[in-house]
């Protein structure tokens, strides 16, 4: 050490003890600065494992020195604590530095430098990086997690890591862990309603839109009834849906099955249901637009023709007052057939000595040939 005459060097430090608990590399720094004269030089020596500094050997009089702490390197087992000393000799005076470490039980650090210190922790990197979290979560470190953290179900999570489907494993102890809720699935439309011309029988599809609740594991049980609902699928899992948490579920229906002009069947995913509706539409509809009319009025009857065929329809009232220009019209796909409504003079004044402000009509259609179908259809004439 250089000999000064005159004003000698004295040495302070901004603190005199370090203390650390750590679960990877830790650092930080002192301060020392000389408040005599000269030139402060001198060096620091640690005594505490895994602990070093840096730079070891300074000459100045104001010095920032770094210190780093490995717990690796010092070969304390996690849980553990211990105790030391660090020196700093100088020209201008000595400081011992109480040293106290802790290395903390039992954090997992991954690949990618994430620490995972508690469920909590694990659960936020599972949102990150839900594949790397799978490959976790069946680690021995993952398990003397749980102990070190006193997580109270480590017998279900033994339950749990012998399920091989780990998708639901992980998501399982997330809910059970109370980080996450149950995945909730639903439907959309609630009702789907199919409608086919009379003498078709073409196989129909359809689909039905599934919507997640969250990004938690699902699966669920997919059927349909009866015999004539086709669904492809026999259940619903999370693979099926993309990004946005939808699935679209295609179904077909099979009207050759189906034996009759109306039926219901089911589509069931998990506990939703989806109604399913056929109808198979009549040859002929014939319907009044309006089955009211005055003693001196127009009406028409709408026929609507499914048949796929061109039909002659033929129309009849035994009531003189209701007439038509033709006894039959021939209709393509829809038609409108158009009648007078004409009371004379005496059967106006009959009604008016009866009191009868209104009489009952009918008016009679059918199909002259190649569909059997026939209908009478009801009106009122009246003083309206």
């Amino acid at each position: 050490m250089t000999n000064f005459e005159g004003p000698i060097p004295r040495l302070n430090v901004d603190t005199g003890s370090i203390n650390l608990e750590a679960t990877r590399v830790v650092t930080g720094e002192i301060k020392l600065r000389n408040k005599g004269g000269s030139t402060l030089e001198g060096r620091v020596v640690s005594r505490c494992p895994g602990l070093t500094f840096s730079p070891a050997k300074f000459e100045g009089n104001r010095q920032t020195i770094s210190y780093s702490f490995d717990p690796k390197a010092s070969g304390i087992q996690a849980g553990h604590s211990m105790r030391s000393m660090a020196y700093i000799t100088t020209n201008g005076g000595e400081k011992a530095i109480n040293i106290s470490v802790k290395v903390i039980e039992v954090p997992i650090q991954t690949p990618d430098g994430y620490l995972i210190a508690n469920i909590q922790d694990f659960y936020r990197y599972y949102l990150k990086n839900p594949n790397a979290a799978r490959r976790i979560f069946r680690d021995n470190d993952f398990y003397r997690l749980l102990i070190a953290v006193k997580y109270p179900y480590k017998e279900v999570y033994e339950a749990l890591y012998e399920d091989a489907n780990r998708d639901r494993a992980i998501d399982n102890f997330f809910m059970l862990s109370g980080l996450a809720e149950k995945n909730n699935i639903s439907l959309t439309p609630g009702q789907i309603v199919f409608t086919q011309k009379p003498y078709d029988t073409t196989t129909m599809e359809s689909s039905i839109e599934a919507q997640c609740s969250n990004n938690s594991y699902v699966e669920a049980v997919a059927q349909a009834a009866p015999e004539w609902v086709n669904l492809p699928i026999g259940k619903l899992t999370a693979a099926d849906f993309a990004s946005e948490k939808l699935a679209t579920i295609n179904f077909s229906i099979s009207p050759r099955k189906i034996h009759a002009t109306y039926a219901q069947g089911q589509i069931q995913i998990g506990s939703q249901k989806v109604d399913i509706t056929y109808r198979r539409l009549p040859a002929v509809t014939a319907k009044l637009k309006y089955s009211n009319l005055s003693y001196d009025d127009q009406g028409i009857i709408a026929i609507e023709n499914n048949s796929g065929k061109a039909l002659r329809i033929k129309v009849f009232s035994k009531e003189s007052y209701i007439r038509f220009t033709a006894k039959g019209y021939l209709i393509e796909a829809y038609g409108e057939i158009p009648f007078e409504v004409s009371l004379s003079a005496f059967t106006r004044a009959q009604q008016f000595f009866l009191k009868q402000p209104y009489m009952h009509a009918e008016i009679e259609v059918e199909a002259e040939s190649g569909v059997a179908f026939k209908k009478k259809l009801p009106l009122t004439v009246g003083r309206w």
